[in-house]
């Protein structure tokens, strides 16, 4: 098992980043600003996770323009919708795959000090005794 000393180091994988595609692939989603689809990207897979990966070890990873778009919504108004290119969302879905798990414990713990001091104060204004 590979141990990390950052989350930065947990983001300079390629096993992180084809697994970050795989969910980009799966999620589907339009073309960025870029023009190139998910298809697109995988028909050069290796090559775009390999350079991705070494623009993040060299700290030149950069990302680019959203593409923004209107969608019209069922009150006649619209909603702007912006689509980042497919190496960016790789990137997203890369930080997401190692933030989520991390943040939802961290989380956690603070939900059930919160429902722990709810529950206290609750006993204080019942005036029920409460002993730790």
């Amino acid at each position: 098992m590979r141990v990390y000393y950052s989350l930065y180091g947990r983001l300079l994988s390629l096993q992180s980043l084809y697994d970050a595609f795989k969910r980009v692939k799966k999620n589907k989603g339009a073309a960025g600003i870029d023009g190139q689809s998910v298809q697109d990207f995988e028909r050069n897979l290796e090559n775009n996770l390999k350079q991705l990966l070494f623009e993040l070890q060299e700290k030149r990873y950069q990302p680019q323009p959203v593409k923004r778009v209107e969608i019209d919504k069922d009150d006649g108004g619209k909603r702007l919708l912006g689509i980042p290119v497919v190496r960016d969302r790789v990137v997203q879905q890369c930080l997401s795959n190692i933030m989520t798990p991390h943040l939802r414990s961290r989380l956690s713990s603070i939900q059930l000090w919160v429902q722990s001091r709810a529950k206290l104060s609750s006993s204080h204004q019942q005036g029920d005794a409460v002993y730790t």
